[in-house]
C-alpha cells in the first residue's frame, strides 16, 4: 500500500523518476480502489433510488486521482529517459482513427474505429510504461531502484558525458558542480535522438504517401459507387394459341391472361385431356400468368404428342427460353427453321438466344432475314388467322425484331441507333421491353430524367419487370430518394432474389455519413467508448428489453416518425451500476396507445441515434441514466393505419415463435412480401382480403407468393 500512498505524497511532482515497481503497484491498487468505490456507489444508488450516485462516486475518485496519476506516469517515462510529452503518443491512434473516418467515410464504421483507437492507445501507453528504466542516472534524476536500495552510484555528466562519483564536488570533464548536474537539461539532444527523429520523419512521409494513395483510390470508388444499371432485355414474339377448335393464331397481347381465360382453357382440357391444342393453350396461358413450371410441363406434353406441329414446337422452345434453358431453346429453334425457313417467330427466338450468348453476328443475321422477308409468322399460323388479326401479328413480330435490333446496337456501343430502334418499336405498340430498353439507352446517354420516365412506363405496362424496378430504384438512390428507391428495389429483389446482395450493399453506402459528420461521429463514439469502459468496471448485465421493462430496470417510450421506429430508453435505479446490454428478439411487439392504429412488429435493431440524424449499428447498451434513442425496423401487426405520432410501449410478453421466424427472416428483402406474411400470421390475411389490399398498397403477385412460402416455412419449422 505504501506505493499507492507514495503517489499522493508526490501529488503534483512531475520531476524525477519512478521505477516500474512504483508505477505498476500504484496502478494495481488504483484499479482495486475504483472497483471498490464502484460497488459501494452502486449499492448506495440502489438503496437511494438515484442511479446518478454510482457514476458520481467513480467520477469524483477519478478527479481526485487525476493529477497524481499523471505525475507518476510522467516520472515513469522519465525513468526510461523519455520526456513526459511522450504521453501524447497515446493520442496518435485516436487521431489516426478520426482521419481515416474523415477521408474514408464510406469504408469506415465510426463505432468500430473509436473502439479500436482506444484499445491501440492503451496498448501503446502500456508498452512504454513497461519498458525497463535507465541503469544509470539520466537527465531526470538518479536511478530510483538504487535510491530505493539506499546505494549512491556513479553517474555520467549530462553536459559532457564524463563519469562522476559522489566523492567529487566538480565534474572532471567540464568542471560543473556535481550537486547541480542532475537538475540540468542537455542543450541539444544526443546523437541517438537525432537518428530517432530522422527515422520518425521518414516513417511519417511514407505513411503520408500511403494515406494519399488510399484517399485517391477511395474517391474513385465513391465516384463509381451505387447500383450499376442492368442492360437491355430481348423480346420474343407472343405465343401461338389455338383457342379450342379455332385455327391457330398468335396471342394478341403480351399482358397477363385473365382468370376467365385460364378457367376456359382448363375446362377445355378437361373435356379433351389428350388434345395437344388444349394442352398448348393452357400451357401458354399458365406460362404468361407466372406459373412457368406448370406451363412448361403442359407444353412439353403437347410437344410429345404432336412433335411436327410448328406452332406447338415454337411455344415449347419459347418456354425453354423463358425458363433460362438457352441452349435447348436454340436447338429447338434451329429445328423449326430447318423445317420452315420462312418462320419469323422461330428466327427471332434464335436471335434472342444469340443475344443471350453474346453472339451478336448471328443475332444480327437472323433479324435482317426477318425484316427482309416482311416479318411473316409460320405458314400454319398465317393460313388460319383473320386479316385484322394478321396485322396485329405482323406488328408484334416487327416490334420483337426492332427490340432485338436495338439490344444489339446497345451491346456494340451504338446507343443512338439502339434508341431509334426502340422508338420505332414503340410506334407499333406500348411494348414493355421496348419501353425498358429505351430507358436503358437514355441512362447510357446521361439523361436520368428521361430514363426514369421510360422505366416507370414499362412498370405500368408490366408490373413484374424486375429489371425496370431495379434500374429505376438505382436512379432514385443516386438522387437520394431513399423511400422511393427502397420501394422499387424491394420489388426487384422479390422478383429476382439474386439482386438482394447488391441492393443491400448500395443502401449501406447511401446511408453512410459525409466526412464532416463522420469526423464528429468518430469523436463522439470515442468519448462514449471511454465512458462505457469506465462503466464496465462496475459490471455488466444482459437481458431482453421485455424483461428490463417488466422489472423496472428500463423506461421505454417509442414513436413512429418518417417510417422509422424510434424508442427512447432510459436506465433506472433498479438496474444498478455498470453497463446494461439489452436484446430485442424479432417478432417483439410495440403496442400502440390507441386502438385505432396498428401495433408494430420489430424485425431488427437499426442502431443508436447519433449526430446528424444518423444511426450507429450495434447492440442496445445503456451505461448511465441519460436517455438514449435507438431505431428499429419492423412491420404493421394489423390491417390498420400506422401509429404515426402515437406513443408506443414495449409489450412484456415474449414473441410468438412463428412470428419471430417471419420477422427475422433473411431470404426475402424487407418489404411488402414480409409485411403480407406478418398479416397472414397476426391478422389472418386471406386471398379475399388480399385482393382488397393490393388495390391500396404497392404489392404484386410475387409478393403474395413469397409471403405464402415464408409463412409455410416458418410454421413448419416451429412445429
Amino acid at each position: 500500500m505504501k506505493w499507492y500512498f507514495l503517489a499522493f505524497k508526490k501529488y503534483a511532482t512531475f520531476r524525477g523518476r519512478a521505477s516500474r515497481k512504483e508505477f505498476w503497484l500504484f496502478a494495481l491498487f488504483n484499479f482495486i480502489a475504483v472497483n471498490v468505490i464502484g460497488l459501494v456507489s452502486g449499492f448506495v444508488a440502489a438503496k437511494s433510488g438515484h442511479a446518478e450516485v454510482a457514476l458520481a462516486g467513480i467520477l469524483l475518485y477519478y478527479l481526485a486521482t487525476l493529477i497524481p496519476t499523471l505525475a507518476v506516469t510522467v516520472r515513469r517515462l522519465h525513468d526510461t529517459d523519455r520526456s513526459g510529452w511522450w504521453l501524447l503518443i497515446a493520442l496518435v491512434p485516436v487521431l489516426a482513427g478520426i482521419v481515416l473516418v474523415v477521408v474514408l467515410p464510406n469504408r469506415m464504421d465510426p463505432q468500430s474505429v473509436g473502439g479500436i483507437s482506444a484499445l491501440l492507445s492503451a496498448i501503446v501507453l502500456a508498452v512504454l510504461l513497461a519498458l525497463k528504466g535507465e541503469k544509470h542516472d539520466n537527465r531526470y534524476g538518479v536511478n530510483p531502484v538504487v535510491v530505493e536500495r539506499k546505494v549512491t552510484p556513479p553517474f555520467h555528466c549530462p553536459k559532457c558525458g564524463e563519469l562522476c562519483t559522489a566523492e567529487e564536488k566538480f565534474c572532471g570533464g567540464c568542471g560543473a558542480p556535481v550537486e547541480n548536474l542532475l537538475a540540468l537539461t542537455p542543450q541539444s539532444p544526443p546523437r541517438r535522438y537525432r537518428r530517432l527523429v530522422m527515422v520518425t520523419a521518414s516513417v511519417a512521409l511514407v505513411v503520408a504517401g500511403v494515406l494519399f494513395a488510399v484517399i485517391r483510390n477511395s474517391r474513385k470508388q465513391n465516384q463509381a459507387s451505387g447500383l450499376a444499371p442492368l442492360g437491355p432485355i430481348v423480346q420474343v414474339p407472343p405465343a401461338v394459341l389455338f383457342r379450342g377448335a379455332a385455327p391457330a393464331g398468335l396471342d394478341e397481347s403480351s399482358s397477363r391472361p385473365s382468370q376467365t381465360e385460364i378457367t376456359a382453357a382448363v375446362r377445355d382440357l378437361a373435356h379433351h385431356p389428350d388434345d395437344p391444342t388444349a394442352l398448348n393453350d393452357l400451357g401458354c396461358l399458365l406460362d404468361a400468368s407466372g406459373a412457368t413450371a406448370r406451363g412448361h410441363a403442359l407444353l412439353s406434353q403437347a410437344h410429345r404428342l404432336r412433335p411436327d406441329d410448328p406452332d406447338i414446337g415454337y411455344n415449347f422452345a419459347r418456354s425453354l427460353f423463358q425458363e433460362g434453358r438457352v441452349d435447348d431453346a436454340g436447338t429447338e429453334a434451329d429445328r423449326l427453321i430447318t423445317e420452315n425457313p420462312d418462320s419469323a417467330d422461330a428466327r427471332l427466338l434464335k436471335a434472342s438466344v444469340a443475344v443471350q450468348k453474346r453472339d451478336y453476328a448471328t443475332a444480327q443475321d437472323e433479324v435482317d432475314k426477318v425484316l427482309q422477308n416482311g416479318s411473316q409468322p409460320s405458314n400454319q399460323t398465317s393460313a388460319g388467322t383473320r386479316p385484322d388479326k394478321m396485322t396485329r401479328v405482323v406488328k408484334a413480330i416487327q416490334m420483337a425484331a426492332l427490340v432485338i435490333q436495338g439490344a444489339i446496337d446497345l451491346a456494340k456501343g451504338r446507343t443512338q441507333q439502339g434508341l431509334a430502334s426502340f422508338q420505332a418499336a414503340l410506334t407499333l405498340g406500348n411494348d414493355p421491353a421496348a419501353l425498358y430498353n429505351a430507358g436503358v439507352a437514355y441512362q447510357q446517354l446521361g439523361q436520368p430524367a428521361e430514363a426514369a420516365a421510360y422505366y416507370q412506363r414499362s412498370i405500368e405496362a408490366q408490373p413484374d419487370l424486375a429489371e425496370a424496378h431495379y434500374n429505376l430504384g438505382g436512379l432514385m438512390l443516386a438522387h437520394h430518394d431513399l423511400s422511393g428507391a427502397q420501394l422499387q428495389l424491394n420489388a426487384a429483389a422479390t422478383l429476382r432474389p439474386e439482386l438482394l446482395q447488391s441492393i443491400q450493399t448500395a443502401f449501406e453506402a447511401a446511408n453512410r455519413p459525409d466526412r464532416q459528420t463522420a469526423a464528429l461521429i468518430a469523436w463522439t463514439e470515442f468519448l462514449r467508448s471511454v465512458q462505457n469502459a469506465i462503466a464496465r468496471l462496475s459490471g455488466k448485465k444482459t437481458m431482453t428489453l421485455q424483461a428490463a421493462v417488466k422489472n423496472g430496470a428500463v423506461e421505454a417510450v417509442g414513436r413512429l416518425t418518417a417510417n422509422t421506429i424510434r424508442v427512447q430508453l432510459k436506465k433506472t435505479a433498479q438496474a444498478g451500476s455498470g453497463v446494461l446490454e439489452l436484446s430485442i428478439p424479432p417478432g417483439s411487439i410495440l403496442a400502440s396507445s390507441s386502438s385505432e392504429y396498428s401495433d408494430l412488429v420489430v424485425s431488427k435493431v437499426i442502431g443508436r441515434e447519433t449526430v446528424g440524424d444518423r444511426y450507429i449499428p450495434g447492440p442496445i447498451s445503456l451505461s448511465d441514466s441519460e436517455p438514449v434513442i435507438y431505431a428499429f425496423d419492423g412491420y404493421l401487426a394489423a390491417l390498420k393505419p400506422p401509429p404515426e405520432d402515437v406513443a408506443l410501449s414495449v409489450a412484456e410478453s415474449e414473441p410468438d415463435p412463428a412470428l419471430a421466424c417471419i420477422a427475422g427472416q433473411t431470404q426475402l428483402p424487407a418489404g411488402m412480401a414480409v409485411q403480407l406474411a406478418v398479416w397472414m400470421d397476426t391478422a389472418g390475411l386471406n386471398s379475399v382480403q388480399w385482393q382488397q389490399v393490393r388495390q391500396r398498397l404497392p404489392a404484386t403477385d410475387a409478393d403474395w407468393s413469397g409471403a405464402e412460402s415464408l409463412v409455410t416455412q416458418c410454421r413448419t419449422r416451429v412445429r
